[in-house]
């Protein structure tokens, strides 16, 4: 993978995780990433080209229900509900696609959540023990420099200002 690319999707903790596991896949001009129905894949973002997301009826009609560009995710509802895939997908021009294996994906979601409500139990105890005041204040200079949430590899301002790493 371009090093530039994979160094901007790694500044985000969860897609870092996400991108230590994932290949690339190249698809020729109508190639299918997968049908509707299939029962297996993982989790995919669109590196190059554009995809059309579609169902075949039966009597040879394809609604097209929308067509991905670069910088889109897909496929993750196999991966959270384990049901088939609800359409096809398939490569209009020639694309270039990251696979998440569906254990990759299932271990960050994890680690995202548990990373949520360690952060929740931090607020909540920063809550009962300290005044509104001694809370705000130094979110202030936090909120003044702007998307803040990002900063440090954080998952959220709180967690910034409480020096919490991203597990």
């Amino acid at each position: 993978m371009d090093p530039a690319l994979l160094a901007r999707l790694s500044v985000n903790p969860w897609f870092a995780a996400l991108l230590q596991h994932a290949e690339r896949k190249q698809l020729r001009p109508g190639e299918m990433m997968f049908l509707q129905s299939d029962a297996r894949g993982g989790f995919y973002g669109l590196l190059s080209g554009s995809l059309k997301i579609s169902s075949l009826r039966e009597d040879g009609r394809e609604p097209i229900f929308v067509l991905l560009e670069v910088g889109n995710w897909f496929g993750e509802i196999l991966l959270l509900d384990r049901q088939p895939r609800t359409h096809d997908v398939t490569a209009l021009v020639s694309a270039e696609v990251l696979v998440v294996p569906q254990a990759a994906f299932a271990r960050a979601i994890a680690v995202m959540l548990a990373g949520y409500i360690r952060s929740l139990y931090d607020v909540v105890e920063d809550t009962a023990l300290r005044s509104t005041q001694a809370r705000i204040v130094p979110l202030l200079p936090l909120l003044a420099r702007g998307d803040a949430s990002m900063a440090d590899a954080m998952p959220c301002l709180w967690c910034r200002f409480r020096k919490r790493r991203w597990p």
